[in-house]
This record gives C-alpha cells, structure tokens and sequence, in this order.
C-alpha cells in the first residue's frame, strides 16, 4: 500500500498533518539513499587502495635477473641502489603530506571572522553576549579621552594556573592598564579572552576565545587585595572608584556546551577624582621558587603608547609629571563636550534580535521550534518578515482580528498551510455549554 495524500485524506487526516507526514517522510528516505551511497561508496576505496598499494610493491621489487649469473653483482648493485633510491623516495610523501596538512591549517588561519562590537562601555546588560571565534576591532590608542581605548589579553594558560597565581597575573595586566589609563586621562577596556597581537598565525588579532572561570570571586578579590598593595596609600580610594569591578560576559559557540567568558574591566577616570593626581604603581609577580607573590622593587608611571601600556622613561618623567595641569583640562573638557552632545546610544536590534532568535548564531537552527506573539503588523512591516517563513514554528498568538485579511497570517498562507483557532469559535462553545471541537492536542498544525 502506497502512503500518498489521497489515502491520508481517506483516512481522515487534515491537511497540515498530511503536509508534515509526507515531509518527514520523504526526509527519511532521503537520508536513507544517502547512507546507501555513502556505504557503497566506502566499501570500494579498498579495492583501490590495495590496487594502488600492490602497483607499488610491484614497481619497488627487484628485478628477477639479479640472481643469474656473471653480472648479478653489477645488476645487484643496481638493485640495490634502485633499492635505496625506492626507500628515499618513500620518506618524503609523509612529510609532505604533514607540510601540506599545516598549510592547510594555516590557510584556513586566512578565514575571514565576523566583526563584533564591544560591549558597550560601563554597560551591565545580561543579555549582551559574544560569538565565539568572531573578532573585535583592533586594540586603540588615546581617542578623545571619553572613547575608551582597548587592550586584549588572551589568558589562555593564566586561566588554569592555581588561585594565587591567577589573581597575581590578573590583578598585575589590570594594574598596569590603570595606571596608564588614569594618568592619561582616558577611558579605556581591558579584556582578558581576546587573542592580543600574537606571533601564533593560528590566531586573529582581536578574536573571541573566551576562557574558563572557576570562581568569579576570585578575579573580584584580586583587584581587591592588590589594589592595596599596589597604589600609595592616599590613591587607593580613587583607584576603587576608577577601576570598576570585572564583567563577565558570556561566550556562545555552536560547537560547544562548555561554559566561557570575556572578562572585562572598565577604567574611568573622571576629572574630579583624577586631578592632580599622578598614579604610580607597584606591579605583583608569581615566584616560582617561592610560590610567593612579590611586587616590583621600584613602583612605574605608565602611559598609553600607542595601543600598548608603557611605563615613562625616566628621563622624561619631569616632563610627564610637568603636563599633568594640560591633562586634567583636557578631560574636563571632553566631560563638558560629551556632556552636551550626549545622545542615547542606539540599541542594535539586529543582534538582539539574532541572540533571541538563533543564540547570536548567523543562521536558523532548525533543531528548535519557535513559539511566535505578535499584535497587528503594518503593511510596511510585512515586507521585511520573510525570515519568520523559515522558522520552524510550534504555534503563533496573534492579537490582530485582522490578520487573515491584511495581517501576518494572510502572509504565512502564501508559503505554509496551517490551522486557525479564534477566540470567538471557544466563546461560542463555552456560551452553548457545548463540548470543545477544536481537539488542538490532537493536531500538529
């Protein structure tokens, strides 16, 4: 008996349930002919590959006339030779297959990665996140003092070492950014799970590792305990108030459930807590013998060079400690002007909308079903809804009584066939005191 629409129909089965039965079905015998080929396919590279292998024994034997008499040894040597010769030839095809393999790796190093956006500066949004293995804009230098400017570190091995020297490592990358920051007078960022500029060709400047974080205590005591020890005593407090406390944001990938995060730390350096003021610090360092944390013998003034951290040379630290009135004013006014040109940041919808929809994916994942609650759509609106067609849709709620006539479901009917219930068919069963007809448990469109 053949499973075609006209039996479904006899049968008493809807429409929509016919479409889905008949989809899934040609799905599976698709896939079906698909692993029939693969097999088939797998089952005769062997008899190629033993064909290959027995031409090359064949060519690399020696030659049946080296035992027979007077020129056996003039033919030996040439055997052997030939023998030799075979043996050298064979060696280089497996390396080469190794130098093609990581040219090969290093070539698709060469991808080009999806530009993202930084979280935006001091944001706390839970819903922000980043994609894995995209990439951010290169670290900066000093913009205009109000534009913060970023430095990545990667953190890679720092990440797995043990508590105190995490927190060292962690507490010395931050201290230095500071302290340059501050004494520049700029905002700036610094993110911990961000390829920097490495010599490793396997990575991009600027992507999206991530890394894994054990215990977010302890990246919040690190800056705690160190910036103690590291600030003088009468700067500790305006230290607090600029370096803000670590944000953790998560990092999605398609290939993996394991959890990571960019970790991200916020310097600002406002004119009323920073004037007058110049900021040297004491970095901490991991003693391997030991397995003490120490702190450089003598504190640095750092500065932005660039988009690098430097510390000031000492020949130019009169200068440097000399500009500090020009510096303050300088901030005071890129407050004032960023005060008054202040405009609220728009909000990116598109990546919203691609983290609700697709989990900050580039593509549909047909693997979930959508539940879909929409009100009244203008007729603009309706052409720049063709994504929703692709949407492996469960069930909308749509609260425009027009919908059929000029709204989203007259739409959708154009692509997919579907099942309506309206409001009105339950109140007139529930007015009439009648049993419900609708069985919508027991229809899957």
């Amino acid at each position: 008996m053949e499973l075609d629409e006209s039996f479904l129909k006899d049968i008493g089965m809807k429409k929509g349930q016919i479409q889905i039965l008949i989809h899934k079905r040609n799905e599976l015998l698709h896939r079906q002919d698909n692993a029939q080929q693969a097999k088939n396919s797998s089952s005769r590279t062997p008899d190629r590959r033993e064909a290959q292998t027995d031409a090359v024994t064949a060519s690399n034997a020696p030659a049946p006339s080296t035992a027979r008499g007077g020129s056996s040894g003039a033919t030996g040597t040439t055997s052997g030779a030939t023998g030799t010769t075979s043996g050298a030839n064979t060696a280089p095809p497996t390396s080469g297959k190794m130098q093609r393999s990581k040219k090969s790796q290093l070539q698709s190093s060469g991808e080009v990665l999806e530009l993202r956006n930084c979280r935006p500066f001091r944001s706390q949004d839970a819903d922000f996140r980043y994609v894995k293995d995209t990439v951010l804009a290169p670290e900066s230098g000093v913009n205009d003092l109000i534009i913060p400017c970023h430095e990545y570190k990667s953190f890679a091995i720092a990440a797995e070492l043990n508590k105190d020297q995490l927190q060292s490592k962690f507490a010395s990358e931050v201290i230095r950014f500071a302290s340059a920051c501050m004494n520049i007078r700029t905002n700036g960022t610094i993110h911990f799970g961000v390829m920097d500029r490495v010599e490793d060709k396997g990575w991009k400047h600027g992507q999206i590792v991530g890394i894994k974080v054990r215990q977010r205590e302890d990246y919040v005591d690190a800056l705690d305990l160190y910036i103690e020890k590291c600030f003088c005593d009468n700067l500790q407090e305006t230290a607090r108030k600029c370096i803000h406390p670590p944000v953790f944001v998560e990092v999605i990938s398609k290939d993996s459930q394991e959890q990571r995060f960019v970790v991200e730390v916020d310097i600002e350096p406002t004119a009323t807590l920073v004037k007058k003021s110049c900021f040297e610090v004491y970095l901490p360092k991991y003693n391997e013998s030991s397995r003490r944390v120490t702190l450089t013998k003598e504190p640095a003034l750092f500065q932005r060079v660039g988009a690098k951290s430097e510390p000031v040379q000492r020949n130019r630290l009169t200068a440097f400690i000399q500009a500090v009135p020009d510096r303050d004013a300088q901030r005071e006014t890129a407050e004032l002007s960023s005060t008054q040109a202040h405009t609220e940041i728009p909000q990116d919808l598109g990546r919203k909308l691609s983290i609700l929809l697709n989990d900050g994916k580039s593509y549909m994942d047909d693997s979930l079903r959508y539940i879909l609650v929409t009100n009244r759509c203008e007729q603009d609106n309706l052409n720049y809804i063709n994504f929703l067609m692709h949407l492996n849709i469960f069930c909308v709620f749509d609260f425009d009584e027009h919908s059929s006539v000029s709204g989203l479901y007259s739409k959708y009917k154009e692509h997919h066939e579907a099942s309506s219930y309206f409001l009105q068919d339950f109140f007139n069963e529930i007015k009439t005191d009648t049993r419900p007809s609708q069985k919508l448990f027991d229809q899957t469109s």
